[in-house]
């Protein structure tokens, strides 16, 4: 019990509190720490994917890239556990090619300096609910390689999607003298893990639709809920803004025939550049121009121009130019921290007529 009337027992009160509030503030530094480590999000393959996307740039390819970051890692001595968190919108695709990226040679040079005559074996674990499969594969001379080691996986996963096992890889890197680097001078986590935790094994698997709508439909609600997320916010006083995107008025009727004219779009004007990594704008092209030419025009559109001239109907209106066909982009894209690289369909305009 303490005295408040004791000098001496006050001063002795006041220490007390003052060691308690610094044991609070250093256990909840701590604590911050250790629960901000876990949610790290580590990306060892953002720049491959970023890459890639510029290396393979095909509007036309209807294949879907993701890419799988290891999370929930295990080290050991020479293992570490993969696991990968599917999204739920993955029905209906077909896997084409699954390659597991073991080793960035460009991350042992820059810890081993001496990186000639090193080589490089590994056990790797297939393991499924059912059953455990083991694949051994053959020791690498790192001397025949530049870039990233790499490993092909794709006849030893089933078709069906997603239904991904978990993977288990033990590496054994050796040196000109044969004598193993791990677990004895290096640790896995030394070799394969990056100063900010991000660890260099991970899969790209690509994969094709099975069927057009089950694709549309899986990147639309992408789109939706992407933007229900991160919404475009358009103030009143941005005035630059929408005079970039404003529409064209019945003063401004143009002078040529129905067209598609450029527009380009910045994604960052409609709150898309928080999931959409590449690209950043895109033409996506606009219709203007008179309607006032019958040469062309579907039946539908001579009968109502036609009435339209005879008897003004604001039922019926003027003709207009406008889109009536569109085609996709090539995107990067975020999905449920998981990095794409796909189609986005009905993106682009493609052909405008007078309706």
């Amino acid at each position: 019990n303490f005295i408040l009337s004791n000098g001496t027992m006050l001063d002795e009160l006041k220490t007390q509190v003052r060691k308690m509030i610094l044991v609070f503030l250093v256990l909840l530094s701590v604590l911050r720490v250790s629960k901000g480590s876990p949610q790290t999000t580590c990306l060892p393959q953002y720049d491959y994917m970023v890459n890639l996307y510029h290396e393979s740039h095909d509007s036309s390819s209807k294949t879907k890239i993701h890419s799988f970051a290891s999370s929930g890692l295990y080290w050991t001595g020479t293992s570490l556990d993969f696991n990968f968190r599917i999204g739920p919108k993955e029905g209906g695709l077909v896997i084409q090619k699954v390659e597991l990226y073991l080793v960035s040679l460009q991350r042992l040079k820059a810890v081993l300096q001496d990186t000639s005559n090193l080589k490089i074996s590994f056990t790797l674990y297939v393991i499924r609910r059912d059953n455990a499969w083991k694949f051994r594969n053959k020791v690498f001379d790192l001397d025949r390689f530049k870039g990233n080691l790499t490993l092909s996986l794709g006849q030893h996963f089933k078709k069906s999607f997603p239904n991904l096992p978990r993977l288990r890889l033990v590496l054994s890197i050796h040196d000109g003298k044969d004598t193993a680097l791990m677990p004895h001078k290096y640790t896995a986590a030394q070799l394969l893990e990056r100063s900010d935790g991000c660890a260099t094994p991970f899969i790209i698997i690509t994969t094709a639709k099975r069927a057009k709508k089950l694709e549309l439909a899986f990147v639309t609600n992408i789109i939706e809920r992407k933007k229900r997320r991160s919404p475009a916010r358009l103030d009143d006083s941005d005035q630059e803004l929408r005079n970039a995107y404003r529409d064209v008025t019945s003063l401004e009727v143009p002078l040529f025939k129905c067209q598609k004219r450029t527009f380009e779009l910045n994604l960052a004007d409609i709150g898309w550049d928080s999931w959409v990594i590449a690209p950043e704008r895109v033409d996506i092209g606009v219709c203007r121009g008179r309607c006032d030419d019958l040469n062309g025009l579907i039946p539908y559109a001579i009968a109502r121009h036609i009435l339209n001239m005879k008897m003004p109907n604001r039922e019926i209106g003027e003709l207009c130019c406008q889109e009536t066909s569109y085609k996709e982009i090539a995107a990067l894209y975020f999905d449920d921290g998981q990095l794409v690289m796909s189609d986005l369909p009905q993106f682009v305009v493609s052909d405008c007529k007078c309706r």
